[in-house]
């Protein structure tokens, strides 16, 4: 990316950029929603017209941030524009799942407990905030006897839960065989 602007992103790409940004963060949104097991297929519907259109006012407004701050930093090419709104646009489906976990969790939602990833998820959030940093698939893994959660993106290591029982995953200092001390970012976070 550049300091100036660069005529290789154009104002006619404006289109492109938000329209393929919003497509791969509903993707996204039903990719994780489906896992989670948020709403029936009845409710998808709605839910999904509905966050397409708050993607839509998303990545609207991180085009024109892109382009109308001056203090931004300049995509070159049209893909780095489609990669700034669609992480804009991914942090809003988190920060949208990231709730909805919570108030499942808070109001009994849930017709029998949650499954451990949910758990440790819903843990993650409440310990850190919708705006931290957002893990991938979370990760079961059974070591010395133990089940361990362990939530990371592709940054590294973001948390360890282990599994105390089937409604209790606790915080946990332990690094699992396989993960680098290098990868572990549980101190940056917390």
């Amino acid at each position: 990316m550049s300091d100036e602007k660069n005529n290789a992103v154009k104002d006619e790409d404006y289109e492109c950029v938000v329209q393929t940004a919003v497509d791969n963060a509903l993707t996204y949104a039903e990719d994780r929603i489906n896992h989670f097991k948020l709403f029936d297929d009845g409710e998808m519907t709605d839910v999904r017209r509905g966050l397409e259109l708050s993607l839509n006012e998303v990545a609207n407004v991180s085009w024109r941030a892109m382009f109308e701050n001056s203090d931004c930093v300049y995509p070159d090419t049209v893909d780095e524009a489609i990669e700034i709104a669609e992480k804009d646009a991914c942090d809003h489906v988190d920060g949208f799942i990231e709730e909805r976990l919570d108030t499942s969790v808070k109001d009994g939602d849930y017709d029998e407990v949650p499954d451990v990833e949910t758990m440790a998820l819903a843990a993650y959030f409440k310990k850190f905030g919708e705006h931290t940093s957002a893990p991938s698939e979370p990760t079961v893994v059974y070591e010395g006897g133990k089940d361990y959660v362990v939530l990371e993106n592709i940054y590294g290591i973001l948390a360890v839960y282990e599994v105390v029982d089937d409604e209790t995953v606790v915080w946990s200092d332990y690094l699992p065989e396989g993960y680098s001390a290098d990868d572990d970012m549980r101190d940056a976070e917390g």
